[in-house]
């Protein structure tokens, strides 16, 4: 063994989406990534200094680390949802949006769901067909 470590990207599958979030801010955070894909990269001035210029080529480089281990960390059916974004930023909050919601959304569904059920009796006066259909 050369001492190398292979890496294990998690995978979205849609289902997953807050182990994934919480796995993935670990592997960003551990590759000095997490600021980029929470902060995304700013344009680079006209008049940028070659110092300035050889920063951003440095931040851009993170960034498309970043993209590319959102690329590698999702399913195909997920990846039609990040394949245009142009950087790590837009992807995480194109993900956010699309499974952060549907959790929220699943409970409030979920939520109501068991109010009706509670809320479900028969009264005194129905036979139990009438109760069932």
């Amino acid at each position: 063994m050369n001492g190398s470590v292979q890496l294990l990207i998690p995978v979205l599958d849609g289902k997953n989406y807050n182990r994934w979030c919480a796995q993935m801010r670990v592997l960003y955070d551990y590759h000095e990534l997490l600021g980029v894909v929470e902060n995304g990269v700013t344009d680079l001035a006209e008049n940028a200094t070659e110092a300035q210029i050889n920063t951003h080529r440095e931040m851009k480089k993170k960034d498309n680390n970043a993209l590319y281990f959102i690329h590698q960390g999702v399913n195909d059916e997920v990846f039609e949802k990040v394949v245009g974004a142009t950087s790590s930023k837009l992807a995480w909050d194109i993900l956010m949006t699309s499974f952060k919601g549907a959790d929220r959304i699943k409970k409030v569904k979920l939520q109501t769901l068991r109010r009706q059920y509670e809320l479900l009796q028969m009264e005194a006066f129905e036979t139990v067909t009438e109760y069932t259909s």
